[in-house]
Parts: structure tokens; C-alpha cells; sequence
């Protein structure tokens, strides 16, 4: 799909969007230089559900704004062992849920890229759930923020085990003084084991490999040939307890939170 005067979809549907059997092919979708021309691959008012795995390419360009694969209401696909690519000299998402949550019933073995002014590799307002891990790439680049995993809820496996990763998450931008370049960054906790590589580099400001907001209860374990490039803050826990580090600008961890380094 190509638009030179407004946006551009892919797929669009007012309501849901099931695909039974996968996204084996191409999507290729671009809006245009032209400043009201958002773009998505696939975009569903309500829930994106794709049945199967999703091994083909969607890639998107949208000058004021573009996201790869969107349910406002619920994301869930198969194996993700395709490519995903979004840019935009706005906002990019990759993988997006502005309402609920996102879930991967299997493993994120492919890539996921996004590149915009704020971009985002996963970004959910409620939990994120891969339930076989990263084995593949996410990586965001901003001019202003970015964010490889944002999530309203909860990061784990879908099921309240580890997500891990033994893949990489890396991200890329300008901080400044709002920290908002984050690799992986949760408002209600998180379960990560992490034994592939987790980056968050910024050319102002600080920049957070793994970060922990809001109460939830974060645990986070670190095996052998984890590469971690940023700083870990787990935050508050669920007891609303503040961090025995709270004065401190890195590392910050709750009675809840737990860190384990093992291997």
C-alpha cells in the first residue's frame, strides 16, 4: 500500500482482525514524506489475533507516525520468526497494543526493528507474553526515546515464568532529561533470565538496560554470557516500599525485587 496524501494501511479493520494459518508473505506499506501520512501493517480498532506464525516481512514507513503489527485491544500471534521493520519521522512501533496486552505463543526468533523520533521494538499498555522467549532481535533507534519492551503490566513468559532471552534487545536515542531510553522497562513487574545481550545506549541522559516503575514485583536473573550495556533499576515492589537505594541514580531495588546473578 502507498499513499502520497495521507495514511497508509496494509490491512485495516474498524473492529478485529483474525488470520487463521500465519503471515507467510510480504507486507509492504508507505504513506509518503508527507506530514499528516501515518502508516501500519496491520492495524485492528479492536484485537489483532494471528493464528499461526508469523515468518513473512511487514514493512512499514510513515512519516507522521507507523507501527508494524497493531491491536488496539489485544496483539497475539504464533512463532514471530519473520521480520518486522518500522520507520517513521514520528513515533514507530514495531509490535503495538495501546489498550491491553501483547502475547507471542511461542518464540520471538526473527527481528523486530523500529526507528522513529520516540520508537518502540514491543509496546503494550497491559503485560507483554513470549512464551518461548527471544532467541532473534529487537532493536528501537530514536531521535528522542527509545524503547526495545514497554510494558503497562507485567513481563514474563504469558504464564508468570521467565521470559528469556538469549537473543538481544538494543536500543539507541537521546535521553535528556526525561530517561526515557529504556531496553526494557515494565509498570507492574517483571520476569526476565537473560542470558544474550540486553543494551540501552544514549547519547544524553541515562540510559536503563532493564527498568522497573510503578509497584509491581520485579525479578531479574542474569546467567552466564549475559551482556548488559546500561543501568538496572528495579524500582519500588509491590509493598510500596521505597528502594534502600532511592537516593542513588542507578540501581534501585525494592524489598520485592530480587537479582540474581548465576552460571
Amino acid at each position: 500500500a502507498t499513499s502520497t496524501a495521507g495514511d497508509a494501511t496494509g490491512f485495516y479493520a474498524n473492529g478485529s482482525i483474525f488470520i487463521d494459518g500465519g503471515l507467510t508473505g510480504k507486507v509492504t506499506v508507505n504513506s509518503g514524506r508527507n506530514e499528516t501520512g501515518g502508516a501500519d501493517g496491520l492495524f485492528a480498532a479492536s484485537m489483532l489475533d494471528i493464528d499461526g506464525d508469523v515468518s513473512g516481512q511487514v514493512t512499514v514507513y510513515g512519516s507522521a507516525g507507523a507501527a508494524g503489527l497493531a491491536g488496539v485491544s489485544g496483539l497475539h500471534t504464533g512463532n514471530l520468526s519473520g521480520a518486522v521493520k518500522v520507520t517513521s519521522d514520528n513515533n514507530a512501533y514495531g509490535l503495538a497494543c495501546w489498550d491491553d496486552e501483547i502475547n507471542i505463543y511461542g518464540a520471538l526468533s526473527g527481528s523486530v526493528s523500529a526507528k522513529g523520533s520516540d520508537a518502540y521494538g514491543l509496546y503494550a499498555d497491559g503485560d507483554v507474553g513470549i512464551e518461548n522467549g527471544i532467541t532473534g532481535t529487537i532493536t528501537a533507534t530514536g531521535t528522542a526515546g527509545a524503547c526495545g519492551i514497554h510494558a503497562g503490566g507485567y513481563i514474563s513468559d504469558g504464564d508468570g515464568g521467565p521470559l528469556k532471552i538469549t537473543g538481544s534487545v538494543k536500543v539507541t536515542g537521546n535521553a535528556g532529561e526525561d530517561d526515557n531510553v529504556k531496553a526494557i522497562v515494565s509498570h507492574n513487574g517483571m520476569n526476565l533470565w537473560i542470558s544474550g545481550t540486553v543494551s540501552a545506549v544514549s547519547r544524553t541522559g541515562t540510559a536503563y538496560a532493564i527498568r522497573g516503575l510503578g509497584y509491581g514485583d520485579d525479578t531479574v536473573e542474569l546467567t552466564t554470557g549475559a551482556t548488559i550495556v546500561g543501568d538496572i533499576d528495579l524500582g519500588w515492589d509491590s509493598s510500596h516500599e521505597p528502594s534502600p537505594l532511592a537516593a542513588a541514580p542507578v540501581n534501585g531495588f525494592g524489598p520485592g525485587d530480587t537479582l540474581i546473578l548465576s552460571g
